[in-house]
């Protein structure tokens, strides 16, 4: 208790003890990279709020963060940790009071290193096939049980890399294997001559408990995430000092497990996403899932006997995301869970008392943060979204059919975005203003970025081909922390005019309405006062409003365009009414795209001395040796012609001009 004069401690004793002995971020840094700055940050904030344990999630089937010489081309050195940046972040966490779990992903979601070694059950003689993985992921995403060469090879980089971390656990994964598996031939081979292994569920947990003598034999303790009780095993039975870190679905069919096992319980870690304690931020299918702040504080009481719970953040979808992208939706989340964990009794109030207390408490001491970005002004896109075939960085591996999920390549800024497994555009290379074009057709066709709001000024430039009419059809899309969304809109509700949303969801709408089946160039201009749309490069509309531009997603979670994109621009400033049709025109080519000369002596190939080099066929025509210049072709008026199969011109938006002699004979 303070003194009467408010600014000194009464004497006395005070006893203080956590509810949960782990309090847990648990972050996924396989699908994305993360700065070490910002995990020292991180490390700060989660000691300030007496978290004690960070799970380093760095292998997923879409990459592996951590990067030795002994396995070359395994891991990005550019985007993945070195044996000295975690000898760094485990001094970093030691000091802060915090242990680091490292965590591996086996025998699921490991294509990147089943691809690598070729130890997939895609690999090698009589392998899986496509239909035995499912309709969204290779074989090659789980490692091949049944190969002993498979299993050894796991064991040796669980060998390799445990070593690294001082902690006392040691996370394997173990979740959301494909059952389909089991009706491989290769699979069926291996229960059917295996002693003790008499369905796909044994194969399964005879292999957790293969890998847990390995991680015994280091001095840890394995933890993996619950599933394995969904295998129905029927011979074998989980190790009883297997940690299980409850997500998903039932704790009686852990329980059930666990008497079959011989034990009263297995230890638990909770991130029960139905607790609130998953971060996802991705737009589009099941990947969309924020901390519930009111639940965790208001409602969730944490299980006296668990060892622990936390929160768990996974990068689906948002690969290249900036740190703070995650970080401006985590951070109020991450003091309540250390508020809960540490005090498991009922909260003497709400969680908006809670956030006006945490705004007195600040930040940790040393804490570095986020500055605003610097803004350039050179007139050049800081994102351009091209929107071709393009195959993944050396950062990224694709862990899921590479049909099911495309990237969306920024060729100006880096921030690329992907597309999600369950529904996706496809890639239209017939029908674009440039190259390829991006077809939308149902409303999971996103595409995630995950990049920060940019506040105005800024200008965003796309083609769009409207091919249906959708109430809402959304460009572009973003969540703030407080819940609240805001649009920039193709379609604002039924009227089909173009407009934007703001975060108080106020509907600003101008007096324009995309085309059906034309291509079309949108290019919005916002500054603190305004914002002015222009179509194929001419104003049409200003509305004294404007908003931040949104990037978390192009498109909006169940709010898609029915039509196409291509080349999508953002810049940090305010164009110009020149430099927005000097943008609309830029797709446009100059000089001799085709010329024909009718110069060849023989044969029907009309040679194409232009850049395209459309060569044509002549039919019925006949070559005439001295034309105005060169050769000529003669045409008598009946059935002479020469199909070139050129593309039409102009493209979008450009001009043309033509040339040619003619030398008229009759009417």
């Amino acid at each position: 208790a303070l003194s009467d004069d408010g600014r000194s401690v009464v004497r006395g004793r005070a006893r203080d003890w956590p509810s949960q002995g782990i309090r847990m971020i648990h972050l996924d840094v396989a699908r994305k990279y993360w700065e070490m700055d910002y995990l020292e940050d991180s490390f700060r904030q989660m000691s300030w709020h007496k978290l004690n344990m960070f799970v380093m999630h760095f292998a997923e089937a879409q990459g592996f963060r951590l990067h030795s010489p002994d396995y070359p081309g395994l891991a990005d050195p550019a985007t993945a940790y070195s044996e000295a940046d975690v000898a760094k972040l485990e001094a970093f966490a030691a000091e802060h009071h915090i242990a680091i779990m490292p965590g591996f992903e086996f025998p699921g979601h490991a294509t990147d290193i089943a691809d690598h070694f070729g130890i997939g059950f895609g690999d090698g003689a009589g392998a899986c096939t496509g239909a035995h993985a499912g309709s969204r992921v290779t074989p090659n995403y789980v490692i091949d049980m049944t190969s002993p060469a498979a299993v050894a090879k796991v064991k040796e980089i669980i060998g390799k890399f445990t070593p690294w971390f001082s902690g006392p656990y040691v996370h394997i994964g173990a979740e959301e294997v494909p059952e389909t598996l089991q009706n491989c031939p290769r699979v069926r081979s291996y229960i059917r001559d295996t002693a003790g292994v008499s369905n796909f569920g044994d194969m399964m947990v005879a292999f957790i408990n293969d890998m847990n003598a390995t991680i015994n034999g280091l001095g840890k303790r394995t933890v993996i995430y619950n599933g394995f009780e969904r295998f129905d095993p029927a011979a074998q039975t989980l190790d009883g000092d297997v940690v299980v870190m409850f997500w998903e679905s039932s704790r009686s069919d852990i329980a059930a497990e666990a008497r079959r096992s011989d034990v009263s319980a297995f230890d638990i870690m909770n991130i029960d996403y139905r607790q609130g304690l998953y971060l996802t931020p991705n737009h589009f299918g099941r990947h969309h899932l924020y901390l519930n702040e009111a639940k965790i504080y208001d409602e969730w009481v944490p299980t006296a006997t668990d060892l622990g719970a936390g929160i768990a953040i996974w990068s689906d979808f948002v690969y290249w995301a900036p740190d703070e992208y995650v970080e401006r939706l985590l951070v109020r989340g991450r003091a309540v869970l250390g508020d809960r964990t540490w005090n498991a009794t009922t909260t003497p109030d709400t969680v908006n008392v809670f956030y006006r207390r945490l705004e007195r408490v600040g930040s940790p001491p040393g804490f570095v943060g986020y500055r605003p970005p610097v803004r350039v002004d050179d007139g050049e896109p800081s994102h351009h979204y091209t929107f071709e075939d393009v195959d993944y960085p050396p950062s990224h591996h694709h862990g899921v059919r590479p049909e099911q999920s495309i990237m969306a390549e920024d060729a100006a800024g880096g921030l690329h975005g992907t597309s999600y497994y369950f529904e996706s555009p496809t890639i239209d290379t017939a029908d674009a203003v440039v190259g390829s074009s991006f077809s939308f057709d149902s409303d999971g066709d996103g595409i995630g970025v995950g990049g920060v709001d940019i506040a105005a000024p800024w200008s965003l430039s796309v083609w769009v081909k409207r091919t249906a009419n959708r109430a809402d059809a959304t460009l572009m899309a973003s969540r703030d922390y407080l819940g609240r969304w805001h649009y920039i809109r193709l379609e604002q509700t039924n009227a089909r005019r173009v407009g934007f949303t703001t975060l108080a969801g106020t509907a600003h709408t101008f007096n324009y309405t995309v085309p059906l089946n034309t291509w079309t160039h949108i290019t919005l201009v916002a500054t603190t006062g305004d914002t002015k749309l222009y179509v194929n490069g001419s104003l049409t509309g200003t509305i004294q409003a404007s908003v931040p531009l949104p990037m978390d997603s192009i498109g909006g979670l169940g709010k898609i365009l029915r039509g196409k994109l291509d080349e999508l621009k953002i810049w940090d400033e305010a164009l110009s009414a020149q430099q927005v049709v000097a943008d609309y025109r830029s797709h446009c080519t100059s000089g001799l795209v085709h010329h024909w000369a009718f110069d060849e002596t023989s044969g029907t190939t009309a040679t194409d001395d232009g850049t395209a080099g459309d060569d044509g066929t002549v039919t019925g025509a006949t070559r005439v040796a001295e034309g105005r210049l060169g050769g000529a072709l003669s045409f008598d008026g009946s059935g002479d012609w020469v199909q070139v199969g050129a593309d039409a011109l102009p493209a979008a938006g450009c001009g043309w001009s033509a040339a040619l002699w003619v030398k008229r004979t009759a009417d």
